[in-house]
C-alpha cells in the first residue's frame, strides 16, 4: 500500500513538473513573438514597421560601402502596406553592447547611425532625410541568440543638417530584431 501511494505521488510531481516546465515555456515562446520590430511616431503618427520581408530580422547585406557588413547591422523597418517610409539604422558591431549612442550627420559612414528614407513624394525618386540629432539606446543584447532591442529618437532635415529646418521629428522609437540570421 505504501509503494502505490509512493508510485502515485511520484506520478503526481513528474505530471505537475512536466504541466509547469510546459506552461513556462509557452510564455517564454510568447513573450518572444512580436508583433513589430519596430514601432515610432513620425511627427506624432503611429508607425508600425518590420523589414521588407515582414519579419524583425536584420540584414547584414547592404548596398552602402560605407556600411560594411563585417562592420555593421543594418535594421531596417517599412510600413507592411507601404506608404513610402523606410527607416534604416545601422549598428557598429562594436556598439552592440547596452548603452546610448549619439546620431547627428557627422554619424553618417563612420558610427552607428540611424536614417529616414521618404519615398511619398510624387517624384520616381525618394528623398534621404539628413540626420540632425538623436539617439539610439541599446537596452538590451544576447549574443547566443542574436538579438538586440532598445529605443531611439531623432530629427531630420531635407537639406543642410545645421541650416535647414526640422522636417521630421521621430519620437518614442523601439526595435527588436535577431541579427546574423543564417
Amino acid at each position: 500500500m505504501f509503494a502505490s501511494r509512493l508510485k502515485k505521488t511520484t506520478l503526481l510531481i513528474v505530471a505537475g513538473i512536466t504541466l509547469f516546465t510546459a506552461c513556462k515555456k509557452d510564455e517564454v515562446e510568447a513573450e518572444e513573438v512580436i508583433a513589430y520590430a519596430m514601432t515610432l511616431k513620425i511627427n506624432d503618427v503611429l508607425y508600425e514597421f518590420n523589414n521588407t520581408f515582414g519579419t524583425n530580422e536584420a540584414s547584414t547585406t547592404t548596398i552602402y560601402s560605407y556600411y560594411p557588413e563585417e562592420e555593421y547591422i543594418l535594421l531596417q523597418g517599412k510600413n507592411t502596406a507601404f506608404d513610402g517610409i523606410t527607416i534604416q539604422m545601422w549598428l557598429k558591431r562594436s556598439d552592440l553592447v547596452v548603452g546610448t549612442y549619439v546620431v547627428s550627420a557627422k554619424t553618417d559612414g563612420e558610427d552607428t547611425h540611424v536614417d529616414l528614407i521618404d519615398n511619398t513624394n510624387d517624384e520616381s525618386s525618394f528623398i534621404l532625410e539628413n540626420t540632425i540629432s538623436g539617439t539610439i539606446n541599446i537596452s538590451f543584447v544576447d549574443t547566443e541568440v542574436k538579438r538586440v532591442k532598445g529605443t531611439f529618437e531623432f530629427k531630420t532635415s531635407e537639406g543642410d543638417a545645421s541650416t535647414d529646418p526640422v522636417n521630421y521629428t521621430i519620437t518614442d522609437g523601439t526595435f527588436d530584431y535577431v541579427y546574423d540570421v543564417e
